[in-house]
């Protein structure tokens, strides 16, 4: 007698839902339903381009409790095949219920093995780089499903906004791109960004490429003088300045404004991104000319492209001389009543002095007399005087003036001995012996 049989004639239904034809996948996992339990089940895995899988052809059996009626979610293929990045794949899968039904072979094809993130090239802008321009170019080399650009501020002038561009549809593509939109962006002057390229490709495999140090400028230097400075007299050829910002070219120029001559010299690149100059002599070759008076220029191009031309100092003289007295009264040998001393000195100085010194005559216990000019009495170019000592001269007595200085720049002048001055006050005696 037999029993419990089952006439089964319909076709067991298969569904896959992922993956399907033509997908870039990370993994290969399969998402089917089965409508009822199967008594055999067999996927095929056979590599059809891309790179070579020698494996290939791969034969899967998968458990058992796989084979159950239901809706299985990413089963892991490649837990049973060693498969092959960059290689096309085609899928089949066959199966039977216990009453042999069968149906009929699903094909999934054209899928590719893609566990590679995305390479990106950015062009511009560079990294470690100082720019005024707006420019975002870069080259991608696979079909993106999303990207998006972020700058990230790091440093220098404070920025507080989020400045982000998603990428469009058009600029997904393979091959070269130059985004326009970037030039809608208000970056801030000074202010030193990260820029972050975030990708997605077709398998979801995700690239950050981080472009670091990229400051905007849009200012030009400022150039600080700090010595010469205008209308001051100098004894050497130094010249120092500072910058508020490292440069790509500096350049100076002294002009003599007594002859029209100039004298350029270009700072060497590797001195440029410094922000405190000293340029001495040795360096910049400059033959200054005694007493002639020089402007000073200085070209400036920051590393961004910004430049400036500024007049460092101007009317500066260049004094290697020793201050000169003239028009000294009273003249050497000669006799004066006056209590005045007078002259005329070429140039300011910063210190004088007046000395009489008893030569003969009288004995002058004071001597010498010592006078220290004041300021007043430095001047360039007017006549000064200065009265005698507070101890008076001694009448009848002899004497050496002795005038120097030293000027602004500390060059001494040599001693102006003015000899034989004879202090003489008192009225001449007239005595008449015979008068007839």
């Amino acid at each position: 007698d037999i029993s419990n049989i089952i006439l089964d004639t319909t076709i067991p239904s298969f569904t896959v839902s992922a993956p399907e034809d033509a997908e870039r996948i990370r993994r290969f996992l399969v998402s089917y339903e089965l409508s009822e339990l199967l008594d055999t089940f067999d996927i095929e895995i056979i590599r059809t381009a891309g790179e070579p899988d020698a494996k290939s052809p791969y034969k899967i059996d998968l458990p058992s409790y796989l084979y159950r009626k239901g809706r299985f979610e990413s089963i892991d293929l490649e837990q049973y095949a060693s498969l092959v990045d960059g290689a096309e794949y085609k899928i089949g899968f066959t199966g039977r219920d216990k009453a042999g039904n069968a149906f009929s072979k699903v094909m999934i094809n054209n899928l590719v093995l893609d566990r590679i993130a995305p390479q990106v090239t950015v062009v511009q802008p560079k990294p470690e780089s100082f720019t005024k321009k707006k420019l975002l170019q870069f080259e991608t080399f696979e079909p993106l499903i999303e990207g998006k650009i972020e700058w990230i501020w790091q440093s220098g002038n404070s920025d507080t906004e989020n400045h982000v561009i998603n990428l469009s549809e058009d600029l997904l593509g393979i091959g070269e791109k130059s985004v326009t939109e970037i030039e809608n962006i208000k970056f801030v002057s000074g202010a030193n960004y990260h820029v972050k390229f975030t990708l997605t490709d077709r398998a979801k495999n995700v690239t950050e490429h981080l472009i670091t140090n990229v400051t905007y400028d849009y200012e030009a230097p400022i150039v600080t003088p700090i010595q010469p400075l205008t209308n001051q007299r100098i004894n050497i050829e130094t010249l120092k300045f500072s910058t508020d910002e490292p440069l790509r070219i500096c350049r100076i120029t002294w002009v003599d404004q007594t002859t029209n001559e100039a004298h350029l010299y270009l700072i060497p690149r590797d001195k440029v991104s410094a922000t405190e100059f000293v340029v001495e002599k040795a360096e910049s070759k400059l033959l200054m000319i005694d007493s002639h008076t020089y402007q000073i220029r200085i070209f400036a191009r920051d590393q961004a492209g910004n430049q400036k031309e500024v007049v460092f100092a101007d009317s500066v003289i260049f004094d290697t001389k020793p201050p000169v007295f003239t028009q000294i009264i009273p003249n050497a040998n000669g006799a004066t009543n006056s209590s005045a001393v007078s002259y005329n000195l070429n140039e300011p100085c910063q210190s004088g002095r007046l000395v009489w010194m008893r030569i003969s005559g009288p004995n002058d216990p004071a001597s010498p007399h010592i006078i220290d000019l004041q300021a007043y009495l430095l001047k360039q170019n007017i006549n000064s005087t200065i009265s005698l000592p507070v101890k008076p001269l001694v009448e009848g007595a002899t004497y050496a003036m002795v005038l120097s200085a030293t000027d602004l720049l500390g060059n001494k002048s040599r001693q102006f001995n003015t000899p034989n001055i004879i202090i003489d006050r008192e009225n001449p005696i007239v005595q008449i012996k015979n008068l007839e």
